[in-house]
C-alpha cells in the first residue's frame, strides 16, 4: 500500500512536469504576442531627464531619462510631467488636446516635447504702461518654468543703441 502511494504521488508529480513543461511554448508564445500588440512612442525634442504620461485608464508611466524610442500598450495618453536638465519643468494636470495622443499596436506615434527652447515675450498695452510677460516654450509647444527662482529672466529696452531701461521678471 505504501509503495504504491508513493508510485502515485511520483506519477502526479510527473504530470504536473510534462503539462507545465508542454504549456511553456504556448505561453511563451503569447507573451511574444503581446509585445508585437505595443505601440512606440518616437519623443521628438531633447534634454528630458524626467517624463510622465497618464493612460485613460488614469494608470501612470514614469520614465527616468527616457530613450528616443518608448515602447507602451495601445491607448490614448497625456503628458503629466516633463522635467529637463538645467532645472525646468513643466506640469499638466489635465487633459486637452494639445497634451493628448494615441498609441496603436504595432505602429510608432511622435511627440514634440522638451528642447529646443523658445523664450517668447508677449506686451499688452494698458494706457501709458506696457505689461511685459515671459514665456519659455518647448519644441511642442509646452510651457516650461523654472524650478530655480534664483535668477529672474532679465530684460532691456533700448531706443536705437541707447539703452534707455530694464529690470527682472517676476515670477508668477
Amino acid at each position: 500500500m505504501k509503495g504504491q502511494a508513493t508510485l502515485r504521488r511520483f506519477f502526479g508529480v510527473f504530470c504536473i512536469i510534462c503539462l507545465s513543461v508542454a504549456a511553456m511554448p504556448v505561453f511563451a508564445r503569447a507573451q511574444a504576442d503581446k509585445k508585437i500588440d505595443q505601440g512606440r512612442l518616437k519623443i521628438v525634442g531633447k534634454g528630458i531627464e524626467h517624463l510622465v504620461l497618464v493612460g485613460k485608464d488614469r494608470k501612470r508611466h514614469e520614465f527616468g531619462t527616457p530613450g528616443d524610442i518608448l515602447s507602451l500598450p495601445p491607448g490614448r495618453y497625456y503628458t503629466e510631467q516633463v522635467r529637463l536638465k538645467g532645472r525646468f519643468s513643466c506640469n499638466t494636470y489635465s487633459r486637452t488636446s494639445t497634451n493628448s495622443f494615441k498609441i496603436d499596436p504595432n505602429s510608432t506615434t511622435e511627440l514634440k516635447i522638451g528642447a529646443p527652447l523658445t523664450q517668447t515675450i508677449t506686451v499688452a498695452r494698458k494706457g501709458r504702461i506696457l505689461q511685459l510677460g515671459y514665456g519659455l516654450c518647448g519644441i511642442g509647444g509646452e510651457k516650461y518654468t523654472s524650478d530655480s527662482r534664483s535668477k529672474p529672466p532679465k530684460f532691456a529696452v533700448y531706443k536705437g543703441d541707447k539703452k534707455i531701461g530694464g529690470g527682472k521678471f517676476e515670477f508668477g
